[in-house]
């Protein structure tokens, strides 16, 4: 009887060291993921600290936490109320209190930097984070038109000289990559701007069918877009008297209107990485540069509205700057009710001359020496 005791109380004690073993490793598991977690939160709350500091001081820099994780699936969320977030697939993690174009590419550094977008009476501020990237052009259209704008995106892409991680450029013509004309890694901003701004009749490119990894963005630029033309990466027909006009992204089958440089930059830094709702990133950018940018745009149209009026109310009768300030004002109140429709074109279209109308106007006032 003690010898079966004896087998039992063995029997027991093993069954309970089991559970206890099991228990402990499934709470050092669930103990390491979390905490794996808490750092990834961390580290994008640090993101948006830096990204913060960048668009308040001007000062580029580069981002290296984020080479400790694969942060690929975090995107820019908007709410219904309040400020966007990073929608990670750890967490939500915000405010986002600046607007702010981002883009991750698994373990890797970013590089940020502060660029503008000049709405006439107004320049709105924000801040690019990218990976490495290698930026092909691929000019089909090589009118005039076509050469501008890749010297426009050109011109609203980060300038990483002395900084790393690189964004360089070149071109892809058929098959032939061109990226290291400029001698060394590659061609950064400054060097590639002064090869656009170079003569080039005669220059000839066909569709780009390099196959090329993730870290290229295939710009084509075409004057007929189509399916074919954009399954490389982005294809962006030239803009026509207004500013405005269509880019096509690979995996969307709609086109997106353009009517400012940051609307580009949002669809090339995004690309065409497909996220878990079948939705590409550069859409995602897209959508939450248009939403957040008009938002803002719609405010400072307003608060411009009602300065226009009070400086008008306290000037003169028959003062020589109170026509202009009238027509300064109707410019903005159209301003106010369209900066948000970025799915319209015929209002997009009357909100780029409405910009453009506000810009004379300011300048024609400083030039009367009214403002």
């Amino acid at each position: 009887m003690l010898a079966v005791y004896q087998i039992f109380k063995i029997i027991f004690g093993t069954i309970v060291s089991i559970f206890i073993l099991y228990f402990l490793i499934q709470y050092s598991v669930n103990y390491s993921g979390s905490q794996k977690n808490i750092q990834k939160y961390n580290i994008i709350h640090t993101f948006l600290q830096d990204a913060e500091n960048v668009y308040i001081s001007g000062n580029p820099t580069n981002f290296s936490l984020s080479s400790r994780y694969d942060f690929s699936g975090c995107v820019p969320v908007l709410k219904e109320s309040g400020l966007p977030n990073v929608l990670c697939s750890f967490g939500s993690i915000g405010p986002m209190r600046i607007p702010l174009l981002f883009y991750f590419r698994g373990k890797e550094r970013l590089f940020m930097e502060r660029k503008s977008v000049r709405y006439g009476f107004w320049d709105l501020y924000f801040v690019e984070a990218m990976p490495e990237t290698r930026i092909l052009f691929t000019p089909i259209d090589s009118s005039k038109k076509g050469w501008d704008l890749m010297v426009t995106i050109t011109d609203n892409l980060p300038d990483t000289t002395n900084f790393s991680p690189k964004i360089t450029f070149g071109f892809c013509n058929g098959e032939t990559v061109d990226e290291f004309f400029c001698g060394g890694y590659g061609c950064e901003k400054p060097d590639f701007l002064g090869y656009l701004k170079l003569p080039h009749g005669g220059i000839h490119f066909s569709s780009c069918k390099a196959d090329l990894s993730d870290r290229y963005r295939i710009v084509t630029i075409s004057s007929a877009c189509s399916s074919d033309l954009s399954k490389k990466g982005i294809c962006i027909e030239p803009p026509d008297s207004d500013g405005t006009g269509y880019a096509y992204l690979s995996g969307s089958e709609k086109p997106y209107i353009y009517k400012d440089p940051a609307d580009l930059i949002a669809l090339i830094i995004g690309g065409n990485k497909i996220d878990f709702y079948g939705k590409p990133y550069g859409e995602i950018l897209y959508e939450y540069k248009n939403k957040v940018f008009g938002e803002r745009l719609s405010i400072a149209s307003k608060v411009m509205s009602r300065r226009a009026v009070l400086i008008s109310n306290n000037l003169p009768s028959g003062h020589k700057c109170s026509g202009v300030y009238s027509q300064l004002l109707s410019y903005l109140e159209d301003i106010s009710e369209t900066a948000e429709s970025y799915s319209d074109l015929n209002k997009m279209k009357k909100l780029s001359r409405s910009v453009k109308s506000a810009f004379a106007l300011e300048q024609k006032l400083m030039d009367m020496g009214c403002e």
